[in-house]
């Protein structure tokens, strides 16, 4: 977490593409491995659920909440073990996510939603 506190810090709020473009090369490592580690924690908890949801129509959703470039980290690895087209990762990647603002990755596709 150092890395990612240290580059967010630096940084501020902004799109995760603007970290991944100005920082360091391990810093786009250090955002994954955060987001892999609460995408873990999260299935800890929520894994029966998940397997047993095999109807779609009552599909288990899960929200989760960030801050920042955090928020959109965790968004990106859930839409590429999804398996997104790069179009909706690019939704992902250069969206700077206000306070209430919500990154929205469903099965077949992502959107920003602007609430303010």
């Amino acid at each position: 977490m150092a890395k990612t506190e240290a580059a967010f810090a630096q940084k501020g709020n902004a799109s995760l593409q603007a970290f991944y473009a100005s920082s360091e090369e391990d810093v786009k490592a250090a955002f994954e491995t955060y987001a892999l580690h609460v995408l873990l924690e999260m299935l800890s908890i929520t894994e029966a659920r998940l397997l047993a949801d095999q109807d779609e129509r009552f599909a288990c959703q899960v929200a989760i909440f960030g801050h920042a470039v955090y928020l959109q980290a965790i968004a990106l690895v859930v839409a590429e073990i999804q398996l997104h087209a790069q179009a909706d990762k690019d939704v992902i990647l250069n969206t700077v996510v206000g306070e209430v603002d919500v990154l929205q990755v469903e099965k077949r596709k992502t959107k920003y939603v602007k609430t303010l």
